[in-house]
């Protein structure tokens, strides 16, 4: 019984369950993760609307404690266009979009609350300060962009999981999270000690953005952070160990700036 008891509580600590029914996909979120629900509708609603993410975005559809989606098919290398084929090629759509100051694509406000629970204010107060003078090409951003978020229904492209969505945001956070996450993965460990790592697409995205590649690091770090903490209800609800995280890698990142 104990065991039972335990497997419950540990099954209903997940934040999503998934199973397929037919053509459809049914994404369960556990009761004390719905906030995921809301920000995951709203950010799937908000990149259908979008000219850069729309023909990509599978749309879902609310129901009670979950949503529901077409059922695609893991990307494989039998598309018409490959993961990393589309984000080239976005890439160099992103690139012929406006540059503006990148100060609003993220949650700066909530972030700041993160203050009263740990995060330090002078790494922040740092940030924000260098954020003033980095122009980007601002399309809109999905947020958490890596091919476990992509599927291939009939021969297209699509993108799942828009909880993390900046609507001011920009595709070259996207572009970095797409390789750091396989960098992640391949090393076992966080993204942000990957993003540390010399890496030969943060040396070429330097060259073709003009842009060194700490500020790179930390215009994705930002993202990161925002996108985490944008998914909750409030900053309280940021485990201390997250936050400790957030200070290591800022200040790593900040360091290189100095």
């Amino acid at each position: 019984m104990n065991q039972l008891l335990k497997s419950t509580y540990k099954l209903m600590q997940q934040r999503t369950f998934i199973f397929h029914l037919g053509s459809k996909t049914y994404k369960f979120f556990s009761p004390k993760k719905i906030n995921y629900r809301h920000a995951e509708l709203q950010g799937n609603k908000a990149a259908l609307q979008t000219d850069f993410w729309a023909e990509h975005v599978l749309e879902v559809s609310p129901y009670p404690l979950g949503l529901t989606m077409a059922t695609g098919k893991p990307v494989s290398g039998q598309m018409p266009e490959s993961a990393e084929q589309f984000i080239n090629r976005k890439l160099h759509q992103a690139i012929s979009y406006p540059h503006h100051v990148i100060t609003e694509a993220f949650n700066l406000e909530k972030m700041r609350q993160l203050i009263a629970f740990g995060l330090e204010a002078d790494l922040l107060s740092y940030a924000e300060t260098i954020l003033k003078n980095i122009r980007l090409p601002i399309t809109s951003a999905h947020g958490d962009l890596h091919p476990g978020n992509m599927l291939c229904l009939g021969n297209k492209l699509m993108i799942i999981d828009w909880s993390m969505f900046s609507a001011k945001g920009s595709f070259i956070t996207d572009y970095i999270h797409y390789y750091n996450y396989s960098t992640a993965l391949q090393h076992k460990e966080s993204w942000s000690k990957a993003i540390l790592r010399e890496a030969t697409y943060l040396s070429d995205l330097s060259a073709t953005l003009s842009l060194p590649v700490p500020q790179l690091r930390l215009l994705y770090c930002l993202s990161r952070i925002s996108g985490e903490v944008s998914q909750r209800k409030s900053a309280g609800e940021v485990l201390p160990r997250q936050i400790k995280k957030y200070n290591v890698v800022l200040k790593q990142v900040l360091n290189e700036l100095s």
